[in-house]
C-alpha cells in the first residue's frame, strides 16, 4: 500500500471520528422502575452531563404520589446560605430573565431539592423550546430543549411493561 493511500485512510478515519463526536444527540433521557406495585414504581427524567466537575445535573423523579426535581453536584458540596444551613440559593435564567430560589439542601450538600415553582418554570420553558441556565455557588448548567419534549412525553406516560428483573424474597 502506498503511503499516500495510508494517509488518505487515516484522514478519512479522523474525519469520521470527528463527525461522530460532534453529533447533535440530545442529553435528555428517561427510565422507569416497575416494582410490580404502583406504590413503589417510579419514572426518572434526567439531563446527562458530559463535563461534571462544575456542572449541576437535573433529575426529575415521578412516583404515584409526587413529582420532585433535584439538582446534583459531583465534586465539592454547595454551601448553605448564612441564615439557614438547610437551604441554598439557585439561580434560573430563562429568556434573559434571572430569578433565584431558596432550595432544600440535603445532608452533605451534593443534592438539592427544587421547589415546585422552580421545577415548573424549568419544565414549561423547555417545553416552549427555551434554553434554561441554572447556577449555584460556582456551578452551572445550560439545559437545551432539544429532545426534551419527546423524553418528557415518555416520562409522563411510562409504558405498562413489567420489569423482567424482579427480586423475589
Amino acid at each position: 500500500m502506498c503511503s499516500s493511500d495510508l494517509l488518505m485512510q487515516r484522514i478519512c478515519l479522523l474525519l469520521c471520528l470527528l463527525t461522530a463526536s460532534c453529533s447533535s444527540k440530545h442529553h435528555w433521557s428517561h427510565s422507569q422502575l416497575d416494582s410490580g406495585s404502583s406504590q413503589f414504581s417510579s419514572t426518572r427524567l434526567s439531563h446527562t452531563l458530559l463535563d461534571t466537575p462544575n456542572r449541576l445535573q437535573l433529575e426529575v423523579i415521578q412516583t404515584q404520589d409526587s413529582c420532585k426535581g433535584y439538582l446534583y453536584v459531583h465534586s465539592r458540596p454547595i454551601p448553605p446560605i448564612r441564615e439557614d444551613s438547610a437551604l441554598a440559593k439557585v439561580y434560573l435564567t430563562i429568556k434573559e430573565e434571572r430569578s433565584f430560589y431558596l432550595v432544600t439542601r440535603h445532608a452533605g450538600g451534593h443534592r438539592l431539592l427544587l421547589p415546585d415553582e422552580a421545577l415548573d418554570s424549568i419544565v414549561n420553558a423547555l417545553l416552549e423550546g427555551e434554553v434554561v441556565e441554572i447556577s449555584s455557588a460556582g456551578y452551572s448548567s445550560t439545559l437545551s430543549p432539544k429532545g426534551f419534549k419527546q423524553e418528557y412525553s415518555k416520562f409522563q406516560s411510562p409504558s405498562k411493561l413489567s420489569n423482567f428483573l424482579r427480586l423475589s424474597l
